[in-house]
């Protein structure tokens, strides 16, 4: 996303990105699939294909890029493997009300950080 708003004029595609990210084009394009089905992004499919924004960067909050890109509870994989022990039975529920802590504080702090803020950070070090 950064990249995508930092070279507006470029259409920027799934291979680019990888070889600039050390990553390969398919995980790219199931991270790109996420971003334009939130809206975030548009892509063109094809050989001059690529990627743009979808809003201005101003108007895209990290909340957003975050939420569709990643929908799983961070505690959600823990459970009770011992119905005998009372602190085992309460690890679960314990867990779940911390999770939900932390993503309210983390969805809170994101939602403040816009897309132009890390731009303009990027664009001040180059």
């Amino acid at each position: 996303m950064i990249a995508l708003a930092c070279k507006p004029e470029d259409e920027l595609n799934s291979d680019n990105l990888a070889k600039s990210m050390g990553t390969n084009p398919a995980f790219i394009r199931k991270i790109m699939s996420k971003l334009a089905k939130a809206g975030l992004i548009e892509t063109r499919r094809g050989k001059s294909g690529g990627a743009s924004l979808s809003k201005s960067p101003k108007e895209i909050s990290l909340k957003e890029i975050y939420l569709a890109v990643n929908a799983k509870d961070t505690f959600s994989g823990v459970k009770n493997s011992s119905t005998n022990c009372p602190i085992n039975c309460s690890v679960q529920s314990i867990l779940l009300k911390l999770s939900t802590q932390i993503e309210r504080a983390h969805l809170l702090l994101l939602g403040r950080i816009k897309l132009s803020h890390l731009t303009k950070e990027i664009k001040n070090e180059t």
